[in-house]
């Protein structure tokens, strides 16, 4: 939390002033996963199967280090 609040610029009790629970940091992104994946199966190629694009979608996030892939930070995955 501290770290959070720290790269954030502000302190740790206004970081938990904005979420109803700590859980809420790491747990809020379900919505999210879940339109990511639907949109994906919906708009694959007619002959792509549903599994290959989830994966094209996988490899794509962690290409992106995007934060729905489990990485972040730089390079090193920090």
């Amino acid at each position: 939390m501290a770290r959070i609040a720290e790269a954030a610029d502000v302190s740790a009790m206004t970081v938990l002033n904005h979420l109803p629970r700590k859980e809420n940091l790491f747990l809020d992104r379900g919505p999210e996963i879940a339109e990511l994946l639907t949109a994906t199966v919906r708009e694959r190629e007619r002959d792509e199967p549903p599994l290959a694009a989830l994966r094209r979608m996988s490899l794509r996030l962690i290409d992106e280090r995007h934060p729905l892939s489990g990485l972040g930070g730089d390079a090193s995955g920090a």
